[in-house]
């Protein structure tokens, strides 16, 4: 699974025009550890030396186990907010596994988290039916597009 969502982030990061700002943070294996690019976790501009910054960020990332869905999505929201650009936006990219709470609970602390209207937009790895309900509902919640990947 990792795999290929590092192929689906290095090729979202790949399409960014130049003008604009991005971050990478992945999350786990515990919840609330969370890696980040850069360091700090704050949006840089999309020039092609961060690009391929971002890309040894990727090639490297160790990250396994389930991650706090809530926990590591709202440290995207803070460093989304943290964007200069007008348009905002995260792509969450996953299965949709939550281990630490109910699908119901985390889509509702997100989206009361998401006080900036960031759009998020969700490539959902094979996840199983249940998962993919919430993966599409957390698009829909905060405006943006549902898109599964199989592996």
């Amino acid at each position: 699974m990792l795999g290929v969502a590092k192929q689906a982030l290095t090729k979202a990061i790949a399409d960014l025009a130049s003008k604009s700002q991005f971050a990478v943070l992945f999350g786990g294996p515990e919840p609330g550890m969370i890696k980040k690019f850069p360091e700090n976790g704050n949006p840089v501009e999309a020039t092609e030396a961060q690009k391929k910054s971002a890309r040894g960020f990727l090639a490297t990332a160790p990250v396994d186990g389930t991650p706090s869905v809530a926990v590591d999505f709202i440290a995207a929201l803070r460093s989304a907010e943290k964007l200069t650009t007008k348009s905002k936006a995260i792509i969450y990219v996953g299965r949709g596994i939550i281990s630490d709470d109910t699908p119901e609970r985390v889509l509702q602390k997100i989206t009361a988290e998401n006080k900036l209207k960031v759009k998020v937009s969700v490539l959902g790895i094979a996840p199983y039916p249940a998962e993919e309900d919430f993966l599409k509902k957390l698009a829909t919640a905060n405006g943006g597009t549902y898109t599964r990947i199989e592996e």
